[in-house]
């Protein structure tokens, strides 16, 4: 973790946007690697005119230790490799990351939650409504079931 601005002599202005950053995740699964890098960049921006200026290995570190579990595989293999990359060289890396990582399948709404009560989804219920409608009629004839032989 980088080291925080003293309390007692720095400005407020640089505390807070430190304490922004330091607390900024990527969070959003929507949102991309390049926007929330542009996001922690002006961060850093920040508090370099605010004059708490940090080194560009804590830089990156920040930004790999506040990204989502989708990035874990690449953060173990950085750590590994011991790589002392610029942010824009970790930009381009996590944005090549960020196509190989599976998009993940919407969750159809087949049953939901309403007042503590499970209901279906009432666009799949069809049929006899109202008196002496008949049935529900099938849109197939179902296999006539057969009795298997008698025994000897």
């Amino acid at each position: 973790m980088a080291p925080a601005p003293d309390p007692e002599t720095a400005n407020p202005a640089t505390i807070d946007k430190y304490y922004e950053l330091v607390n900024f995740e990527h969070e959003e699964d929507g949102q991309s690697v390049s926007s929330y890098l542009l996001k922690m960049k002006s961060y850093l921006d920040t508090l370099k005119c605010l004059g708490f200026d940090m080194p560009n290995k804590l830089d990156v570190s920040l930004i790999l230790n506040s990204l989502n579990k989708d990035y874990d595989q690449f953060v173990q293999n950085y750590n590994m490799h011991s790589m002392e990359k610029t942010i824009a060289e970790l930009h381009a890396m996590l944005k090549l990351h960020e196509k190989g990582i599976p998009k993940k399948a919407e969750t159809l709404d087949v049953l939901t939650i309403k007042d503590g009560r499970i209901e279906k989804d009432k666009k799949k219920l069809q049929g006899a409504k109202g008196k002496d409608k008949g049935k529900i009629k099938l849109a197939y004839a179902p296999k006539p079931k057969i009795p298997p032989p008698p025994k000897r």
